[in-house]
């Protein structure tokens, strides 16, 4: 892989000296020209030593930008690794583009313009050579009799692979007797590329945090975002909406064995945890609750399971898609919301053309049924009709 670096210091530094080690090619920007005469003399592989400023794009130009898989700005500033991964994203498009953040309350700024963000030189090597090994494994459970592990594979989406004919399984270098046991996909991926398939394109996917997501449909970086994005106010003035595609109830969810909240009024005084930009947050919050602030779906019932939080809000339909995938997860919905919830696609303002081809395909897929059928396949009910 080529990765470009910007800020040659001890992080720097010695994050190219792993990654030259691992086969990967290499180029640094770096301001002070002591500091860029050192790493020259220094560095041992194919390598690049620029002196300048990562935050000009004619430096990041002269790096090679333009034929990067990733840029990592490490330097100690973090106005400036966030200005030089803004560049090298918007500007030259460089697939990944991980950040060093040195005040860790910064890190949310660089997560809602859809960068990536770390605070450990191991784990900036280790996020890198995930992709360089295409397909990083690690164990996530063992079974205490025999010997036997179920393992974790991350394939990533690099430019070097063609979104058109994906990856083949027998390329990943899965452990030695490995068994595949499963591949799903969840009911938001059928519904875009059912929705893809009617406007005759292919779907590209990215995976990322709430916040960066749609951070990255302002951007330009995605087209549309399928991910049971709920309709209001606040949104309609920065996004145009697809016509609703699911409908779904605010469920209260709570452990199994917690009956203090029988109704919406008594969140007063729980606490709770939703991504901020939820729709939800908003609800628990207008019934007194205290919001915690977390970055996705996972973090949440993690809250909940491990007794941090007293509840969560979310879609009904979440609720049942989780319980889908943990049968035994201790946890129950306390109660609906007697409201409905619309549940559409948003698009960046001024697309009237797309939002029109996207509300065609929608609505030949609630025509032929198949809306029906992927909510009744991933939630056990129909939630594409209103009722």
């Amino acid at each position: 892989m080529y990765i470009v670096i910007a800020g040659g210091g001890k992080i720097g530094s010695y994050l190219a000296s792993i990654l030259l080690k691992s086969g990967n090619e290499v180029a640094v920007i770096e301001q002070k020209l002591t500091t860029a005469d050192r790493l020259s003399m220094q560095l041992e592989g194919r390598y690049l030593v620029i002196h300048g400023d990562g935050c000009d794009s004619r430096y990041q130009e002269d790096a090679g930008i333009r034929g990067a898989d990733v840029f990592v700005a490490t330097t100690g500033q973090d106005d400036s690794n966030l200005v030089s991964c803004e560049i090298a994203q918007r500007v030259f498009h460089v697939p990944r583009c991980i950040a060093r953040v040195n005040n860790p309350k910064n890190e949310r700024i660089f997560r809602e313009v859809g960068v990536e963000c770390v605070s450990s030189t191991t784990l900036i090597a280790n996020l890198i050579e995930e992709e360089a090994l295409l397909g990083s494994v690690s164990v996530v459970s063992s079974l205490t009799h025999g010997n036997v592990a179920l393992a974790e594979v991350v394939v990533p989406r690099m430019r070097h692979f063609s979104d058109e004919d994906g990856v083949l399984v027998e390329e990943i270098p899965l452990p030695d007797n490995a068994l595949i046991a499963a591949v799903s996909s969840g009911g938001d991926v059928e519904v875009a590329n059912a929705i893809a398939d009617k406007l005759g394109v292919k779907a590209v996917f990215a995976e990322g945090e709430w916040d960066a997501l749609l951070a990255g449909l302002e951007s330009g970086r995605f087209d549309i975002m399928v991910n049971g994005v709920d309709v209001d106010e606040e949104r309609q003035k920065k996004y145009d909406f697809s016509d609703p595609y699911a409908y779904n109830r605010t469920a209260v969810i709570v452990r199994a064995d917690d009956d203090s909240i029988q109704s919406m009024e008594d969140l007063a005084g729980k606490h709770t945890a939703n991504t901020i930009s939820s729709t939800y947050a908003t609800v628990a919050e207008s019934y007194g609750a205290e919001v915690t602030g977390v970055d996705d779906l996972a973090q949440t019932f993690e809250l909940l399971l491990t007794g941090r939080i007293d509840a969560t809000l979310n879609a009904e339909a979440t609720y049942y898609d989780y319980m889908k995938a943990h049968p035994d997860a201790p946890i129950k919905v306390a109660c609906l919301d007697s409201a409905s919830t619309q549940a559409a696609i948003p698009m960046r303002k001024g697309e009237e053309p797309l939002v029109e081809a996207v509300n065609q395909a929608l609505a030949e897929l609630r025509e032929d049924g198949t809306l029906t059928e992927l909510s009744e396949k991933y939630f056990g009910t129909d939630i594409s009709q209103e009722k």
